[in-house]
């Protein structure tokens, strides 16, 4: 049995010594194997691989503070109860209601009829039309049939009215400064709705004419029998004097010229006596 397992590693170690062949075409014959290298083993990178670092040694636990005691709550401070609201305080009058009482002119006197559809409309039972116009044309009616005698006792009263307005207004008026009165107009224009009456002085001077207004007049009066009556004729006539004063030279004006500066010069001494003081014309 020895011999036995002897002689076959031998046999074993013969054919390991025989190098192997391969069956080449081009020969035609069975030739000897090349043999197969083996790749080259990578190098090792243990050796160049850096030494792992230490680990650092870990530091004690850093010790907790002790923490602070809680803060003590303050206490809230007590709300203090809301200021009672102020009274607003009314505006006074503004700065137009001002001027219109400082230039508020003394009321016109009425007229006899507007005294009699006075005392006729107390006396009119409740049962009277609602329209302003039946009434107004009721009130015309009634004025129409009273006598000469009836009338009278209205006119005198509207006379008396009349006497006392004149008085009134004619004091206002000296009194009242032509400025404020000129921006009071000014405001009246301004205002909205429908508009006021301007303030106007009957009793101041007249104002100066220009020199057209005074040619103007003169032809009036000349031509105002040959033109027919009625708004038409009028219109037809200034007409034909604005274009007569546009045909006429400067030597036919001056006349009218003179005329007009010799005007301007009554016109300031009159405003003079007639405030007290000398007042440039507006």
């Amino acid at each position: 049995m020895l011999r036995i397992l002897g002689s076959l590693s031998k046999l074993a170690a013969s054919r390991a010594a025989i190098p192997a062949r391969a069956f080449s075409a081009s020969a035609g014959c069975y030739v000897a194997a090349a043999k197969k290298t083996a790749p080259a083993r990578k190098a090792s990178t243990a050796g160049r691989a850096k030494s792992a670092p230490k680990p650092k040694p870990r530091k004690a636990a850093a010790k907790a503070k002790p923490k602070k005691a809680a803060a003590k709550a303050k206490p809230k401070k007590a709300k203090k109860a809301p200021a009672p609201k102020k009274a607003k305080a009314k505006k006074g009058p503004t700065k137009a209601e001002l001027l219109e009482a400082l230039i508020k002119a003394p009321p016109k006197a009425p007229s006899s009829y507007a005294l009699f559809v006075k005392s006729v409309a107390v006396t009119v039972p409740a049962g009277q039309p609602s329209s302003i116009a039946e009434r107004s044309r009721q009130y015309a009616e009634k004025w129409r049939k009273l006598t000469d005698a009836e009338k009278a006792s209205f006119q005198d009263k509207a006379r008396a009215a009349r006497a006392e307005y004149e008085a009134a207004a004619r004091a206002w008026w000296q009194s009242a400064d032509p400025k404020l009165v000129a921006l009071e107009n000014r405001r009246r224009k301004r205002q909205r709705g429908p508009k006021a009456l301007l303030l106007k002085n009957p009793f101041a001077p007249k104002r100066p004419a220009s020199g057209y207004i005074m040619f103007a007049t003169e032809q009036t009066e000349l031509n105002k029998h040959t033109v027919p009556s009625g708004i038409g004729g009028m219109a037809s006539l200034m007409s034909a004097v604005a274009a007569r004063w546009n045909a006429m030279s400067v030597s036919d004006k001056e006349p009218f010229a003179r005329k007009a500066a010799a005007d301007k010069i009554r016109y300031q001494q009159e405003l003079k006596e007639y405030y007290g003081r000398a007042v440039a014309a507006a």
